[in-house]
């Protein structure tokens, strides 16, 4: 597991996200606002789900761990809104719409099952996105190929791709894709529930039976309104059914989004304490308590050994656990703790989060202190060096001036022979 430093960046504007949040709710007022004049009540509902859904995905976007479910988030928002601006009984309004509203469920269903993690990572998930795609599009396109536009509502005359085939024949694609409609939300609320058995992060209880309530009650609304004999109004009023039903999925996210903020600054202020002056022994002591893990340990990665070090001073050159990265994808320490599970709790997520300043300042004192050990062992080594040269110097030198000397000598023992010679 990998946990990225959050890395120091521009905030925006605070105001930018609610501007944006209230755009995005303000879209279907002037479109739909004939249908609105006589229905008050599902123009509120529009609005506030339109901007409440843009303003969680915002919020979630801007958050680590959770960036793609806001995209998601964000996108279900203005195709929900727009599914309003859609609703108009001419031309390929209806047929665009339609499709506006199946893209909608798929991006807000694909978005709350990856809620907490960057990724799908199981087979169950992955299968549920293309089982989505397949009954709110494929089986969208077989209801219009198969059923008449004024059968389902509409006007003979909007832009439809109709292969006028039997009625019986429509009947029965329209009541299959009803029923797969239930089949999906069902699925839907099993892979939340497949999702709570795994390790890594888990959706809370009340997100869990917020997403399944309104999975299932957006499937039972859209089950009459796929039948042969609808209206206009029966569709406006089941989406407006189906957007009060949604409302409490963004609050929701809202309430767990502001649950975390305050745990994770609760921690932060705790660490804090707990630390004090950031060393390698108090960083490690701080997250055991607040983790409660006394067989916590925390490695440093050095980049000039190519090794992480304990607080023991120990190298190792490959350790196991939570990876922690610098904003940079560098490495920067490993947490390595008692339960292998532990690994995917989220309190550990934000407990090293919180602590990931400490934990740099300590893993500069440590690259600073292996620097200076480097070059006080540079120091030695040509202080060694020198030494032997001298000595070798000196060595040489005698040698040379004792072989002189002998060479002279030699030459003067010559003389006084040759000189006693009759």
């Amino acid at each position: 597991m990998y946990l990225h430093e959050r890395s120091p960046r521009t905030v925006p504007p605070a105001a930018l996200p609610v501007l944006i949040a209230v755009a995005v709710g303000l879209i279907p007022l002037p479109a739909a606002w004939p249908y609105w004049v006589s229905h008050p009540i599902p123009a509120v509902l529009a609005v506030v789900l339109s901007g409440l859904l843009a303003g969680a995905g915002l919020l979630l976007a801007q958050r680590g761990g959770s960036p793609r479910t806001g995209l998601l988030l964000l996108a279900a928002a203005v195709l929900f809104a727009v599914g309003w601006v859609l609703a108009r009984n001419t031309g390929a309004y209806p047929l665009i719409g339609e499709y506006t509203q199946s893209f909608f469920f798929l991006a807000l269903g694909t978005g709350i099952l990856l809620h907490g993690r960057p990724r799908f990572d199981r087979w169950y998930e992955r299968a549920w996105v293309i089982e989505a795609f397949v009954i709110l599009l494929f089986s969208q396109t077989a209801i219009c190929l198969t059923v008449p536009p004024e059968r389902l509502g509409y006007a003979p005359d909007v832009l439809w791709f109709n292969l006028d085939v039997p009625e019986p024949v429509g009947s029965a694609v329209t009541e299959a894709g009803a029923i797969l409609y239930v089949v999906l939300a069902l699925t839907f609320v099993l892979v939340l529930v497949l999702q709570q058995r795994k390790p890594g992060p888990r959706n809370s209880t009340a997100m869990i039976v917020v997403s399944g309530v309104f999975a299932v009650t957006a499937a039972v609304v859209q089950y009459p309104i796929m039948g042969t004999d609808s209206s206009v109004d029966a569709i406006m009023s089941a989406r407006g059914a189906q957007g009060t039903t949604a409302i409490i999925l963004p609050l929701t996210l809202f309430a767990g989004a502001l649950r975390a903020a305050w745990q994770e600054n609760r921690v932060a202020a705790r660490l804090v304490t707990l630390i004090g002056h950031a060393t390698s022994d108090s960083v490690q002591s701080a997250l055991r308590v607040v983790l409660r893990d006394p067989a916590l340990e925390v490695q440093y990665w050095i980049p000039g050994a190519a090794a992480y070090v304990d607080t023991a001073g120990r190298l190792r050159r490959s350790a196991s656990g939570v990876k922690i990265l610098t904003p940079a994808g560098d490495p920067l320490a490993v947490c390595v703790l008692n339960a292998a599970e532990a690994e995917h709790d989220p309190a550990v997520r934000t407990a090293l989060q919180a602590s990931s300043s400490a934990l740099q300042a300590v893993q500069m004192q440590l690259v600073h202190a292996e620097e200076m050990r480097d070059i006080q062992d540079r120091l030695m080594a040509a202080e060694d060096d020198g030494r032997k040269e001298l000595a070798r110097d000196l060595h040489d030198g005698v040698q040379q001036e004792l072989a002189a000397l002998r060479l002279q000598l030699i030459g003067l023992l010559g003389l006084g022979a040759a000189g006693c010679r009759p």
